[in-house]
């Protein structure tokens, strides 16, 4: 999401507007950078599971979860690929995406997205990584 987040320029800006009305009866609209609109990044997070979009990021995927949190007591790997892997990272990246949809949305549309957004959706929004050491310093402060 980060790297489709950049290609978009900052100065470009979307209107929204809340669900409350003022005293006039009129809604409340405010201005804000499009690539930080609820609407883009619900699209923006539609898509990333797609195969064109979800080949990107399924080394991460493979490393940080998968190996973090599926091996067994062996030290091995417990997950048994069904005939067509693309198709079970496709279905996990949904089911993590559906599940954390909310709090993935409210960092990216914070005014500044943390620097190490991975970390923080991983570990401490999905909680299917531990969190690494430079994290838990951050956290102390």
């Amino acid at each position: 999401m980060e790297s489709e987040i950049k290609k978009i320029d900052p100065r470009k800006r979307v209107e929204v507007s809340g669900f409350r009305l003022d005293p006039s009866g009129k809604s409340k609209t405010k201005t804000v950078q499009y690539s930080k609109s609820e609407t883009y990044l619900t699209e923006l997070m539609e898509s990333m599971c797609e195969d064109s979009n979800f080949s990107k990021v399924r080394k991460t995927i493979i490393q940080e979860i998968v190996t973090t949190q599926m091996l067994n007591n062996d030290g091995f790997l417990d997950f048994t690929p069904d005939g067509d892997l693309s198709q079970t990272l496709n279905h996990f990246c949904l089911e993590v995406l559906e599940d954390n949809e909310d709090e993935i949305l409210k960092q990216f549309m914070d005014e500044v997205t943390p620097e190490n957004i991975d970390d923080v959706v991983c570990s401490k929004i999905a909680k299917y990584c531990e969190e690494s050491k430079n994290e838990s310093q951050r956290s102390d402060l």
